[in-house]
């Protein structure tokens, strides 16, 4: 199931980013054209049958800061406004309990949909359950998102409550950006040292000194520094392969014989040229290679989270027996990450303060 099992709702957010990142907006319905059995979610099989309640889902997959739903009413109000002059509007609701619940359910449906208000609360407690704010306001204002992200006030308001027992709620995500921000402050000048103390860490190790295939990763956005890695490997003889993203998520090492032979791809991140003959393959023998493995956050189990991607997750896992090595300045290492079945751990972690 794609919102409940880990691996799918990581291959959906995926699908999303890449999306996103290609200036396309993705159009999501649930109306399926090809099926006409329900969505169920869980193991309760909890019924999607409206695109609110979908649309919230999404919101949750893809860390939206917020959910608008259109309707044909004005928000969110304490009696049905059709049948009860006397229903009053509400413009802000600060945390969705019991109460505005029953609101929702007292309301007929709407004339243009197959949900309600009823739908809707129940997406409002998803999206804000999951960390995204929420608006109900009334679609027939042909401007009225123009107006909504002008900042006007606007339909019914609901503030993100995060319940961080929600199968949504992502706790990875947030250490991620946590160690992305701190790696990201960090000074030119103070990470020099350290970057030049792992070096000589690595550099100087057996499996480095032995290897003969060196599986490299071009460095970007502060990760360690690798350019001086590549060159003394080069110099000895040893031969080097860099990483290139591929189709469906995939990723491939090709051999370069110098930093020239890249070119810029993502992000300026130097890139091998894709060539059959230099693709790193089963048949070069594993026990003489070793990877050195960028990442995001680590653990002294030696467990590794990197960009959300899975590159190098599923490259390890066609390469199994590579012996793997992770870079990494001291503050990336945590105590304990929640591995996934599919994390693939490393067996050495340097860090300018020695080996883990």
């Amino acid at each position: 199931n794609t919102v409940i099992d880990d691996v799918n709702r990581t291959n959906a957010f995926n699908t999303f980013s890449e999306l996103l990142n290609m200036g396309v907006v993705p159009i999501v319905n649930e109306n399926d054209t090809v099926s006409t059995y329900e969505i169920l979610v869980g193991d309760d099989d909890i019924l999607i049958g409206d695109n609110d309640t979908l649309s919230a889902i999404v919101a949750s997959l893809v860390n939206a800061d917020l959910l608008i739903l259109l309707s044909d009413i004005d928000g969110l109000y304490t009696d049905d406004p059709r049948r009860n002059p006397d229903a009053e509007f509400i413009s802000r609701v600060e945390k969705l309990d019991d109460s505005y619940m029953n609101m929702g359910k007292s309301s007929t449906g709407s004339s243009v949909g197959t949900g309600g208000m009823n739908t809707k609360m129940n997406a409002a407690r998803i999206a804000t359950s999951a960390g995204a704010d929420m608006i109900i306001a009334n679609g027939s204002d042909m401007r009225i998102l123009h107006r909504i992200m002008d900042g006007r006030d606007i339909g019914t308001y609901f503030r993100a409550n995060i319940d961080e027992s929600t199968y949504m709620t992502d706790m990875d995500d947030s250490i991620r950006r946590q160690i992305l921000s701190l790696r990201a402050s960090q000074p030119e000048d103070a990470l020099y040292g350290k970057n030049a103390d792992i070096q000589d860490i690595l550099l100087s190790s057996d499996e480095y000194i032995n290897a003969k295939n060196i599986l490299c990763y071009a460095d970007c956005r502060g990760e360690v520094k690798t350019d001086g890695i590549i060159a003394d490997a080069l110099a000895k003889g040893k031969k080097v392969y860099l990483p290139l993203c591929e189709e469906n998520y995939s990723m491939n090492f090709y051999s370069i014989a110098s930093l020239d032979d890249c070119v810029k791809g993502h992000y300026g991140i130097a890139e091998p040229v894709a060539d059959e003959r230099k693709r790193f393959s089963q048949s070069n023998c594993a026990s003489e290679t070793i990877i050195i493995v960028p990442g995001v956050v680590f653990d002294r189990k030696h467990n590794r989270m990197g960009y959300s991607k899975g590159y190098y997750d599923r490259f390890l896992i066609r390469f199994d027996g590579i012996y793997k090595i992770a870079l990494a300045f001291d503050f990336q290492v945590v105590e304990e990450l929640c591995a996934k079945p599919w994390d693939v751990p490393m067996d050495k972690i340097i860090t300018e303060n020695g080996i883990i």
